[in-house]
């Protein structure tokens, strides 16, 4: 069996080749909110849940969420990644977000 057409090793050559000529640090930039600071400050339509204890915040960034977030931002103190769906904090925090 063969690779469906653009599907093959070579496509994936393709088009990650010029992204690997990128340093690792734009590409973080590129990839991450960094770029998206702005509209995120700006959008009501965005708005951020999230703990203290969250897995995948490193160090630093709930300092930076905070700041771009603002009033739209709720840190929960524990419930790590995913682990708070449950709790009645955040379906609050989500239903106020939602409702205006």
């Amino acid at each position: 069996m063969g690779d469906a057409p653009g599907c093959g090793r070579g496509a994936v050559v393709r088009e990650r080749v010029p992204h690997a000529r990128q340093g690792q640090r734009q590409q973080g930039r590129d990839r991450g909110l960094l770029p998206l600071e702005g509209y995120l400050r700006a959008s009501p339509k965005v708005g951020l849940i999230t703990t203290r204890d969250d897995i995948i915040v490193a160090p630093g960034e709930l300092t930076w969420l905070r700041k771009v977030f603002g009033p739209k931002a709720t840190v929960l103190d524990t419930g790590g990644h995913c682990g708070n769906y449950q709790r009645r904090d955040f379906v609050d925090a989500l239903t106020r977000f939602f409702r205006g």
